[in-house]
């Protein structure tokens, strides 16, 4: 027998939350992974739209590691959430580990506040930073990158830190030769 429920009063009502994970099953990708995809096709297709332009060329190999840094934060951070991740998250992470002690009266206070500074901290952490992500996913989530691809990334984020904060130079002057074929290996990269 089919059984057909009606869960349009719940969703107008805003409980979507509890749905998210049963849509992104039926996707096939989580929406954070959709949301990159569709980023890193959008520039692909402005590369290619004028590859002889070398200022758009480099912003969109720097956009490609902006992407990359915003899906590493998305799934970190959503995560997080989860009682045994935030858990992992708390008792590893450094910051969290050096902090005052306070007296047991106080525990429920920290509690209270947990959630708050789980995410203050997250919101400060650079996901562009490869080390920093690398212990982060690795004591966390148990996952870890292949190294190769990790020595990868982190040439391009040092590439894209020139272009963003020293116009396409490194710290002795020297341009970065950016051309369309590299923004292409870089995206690559991100789908591997």
């Amino acid at each position: 027998a089919v059984c057909e429920l009606d869960l349009k009063w719940l969703i107008s009502a805003g409980w979507t939350d509890d749905f998210d994970d049963l849509e992104e099953k039926h996707a096939g990708a989580t929406q954070p992974l959709r949301h990159a995809r569709q980023s890193l096709s959008e520039l692909s297709a402005l590369v290619s739209s004028a590859p002889e332009n070398p200022v758009l060329v480099r912003m969109c190999y720097s956009g490609i590691i902006t992407v990359m840094e915003a899906y590493l934060a998305d799934i970190f951070i959503r995560a997080v959430k989860h009682p045994s991740v935030k858990r992992r998250f708390v008792e590893s992470y450094e910051a969290f580990q050096n902090s005052s002690k306070k007296p047991l009266s106080e525990v429920f206070n920290l509690l209270d506040s947990l959630d708050k500074t789980i995410e203050t901290a997250l919101l400060s952490l650079s996901f562009h930073h490869i080390p920093t992500v690398k212990q982060l996913y690795q004591e966390c989530l148990l996952v870890s990158f292949p190294p190769n691809i990790l020595n990868d990334i982190a040439r391009s984020v040092i590439i894209r830190h020139d272009i963003v904060h020293r116009n396409g130079r490194d710290k002795k002057g020297k341009h970065h030769l950016i051309e369309c074929h590299h923004v292409n290996q870089l995206e690559e990269l991100m789908h591997v």
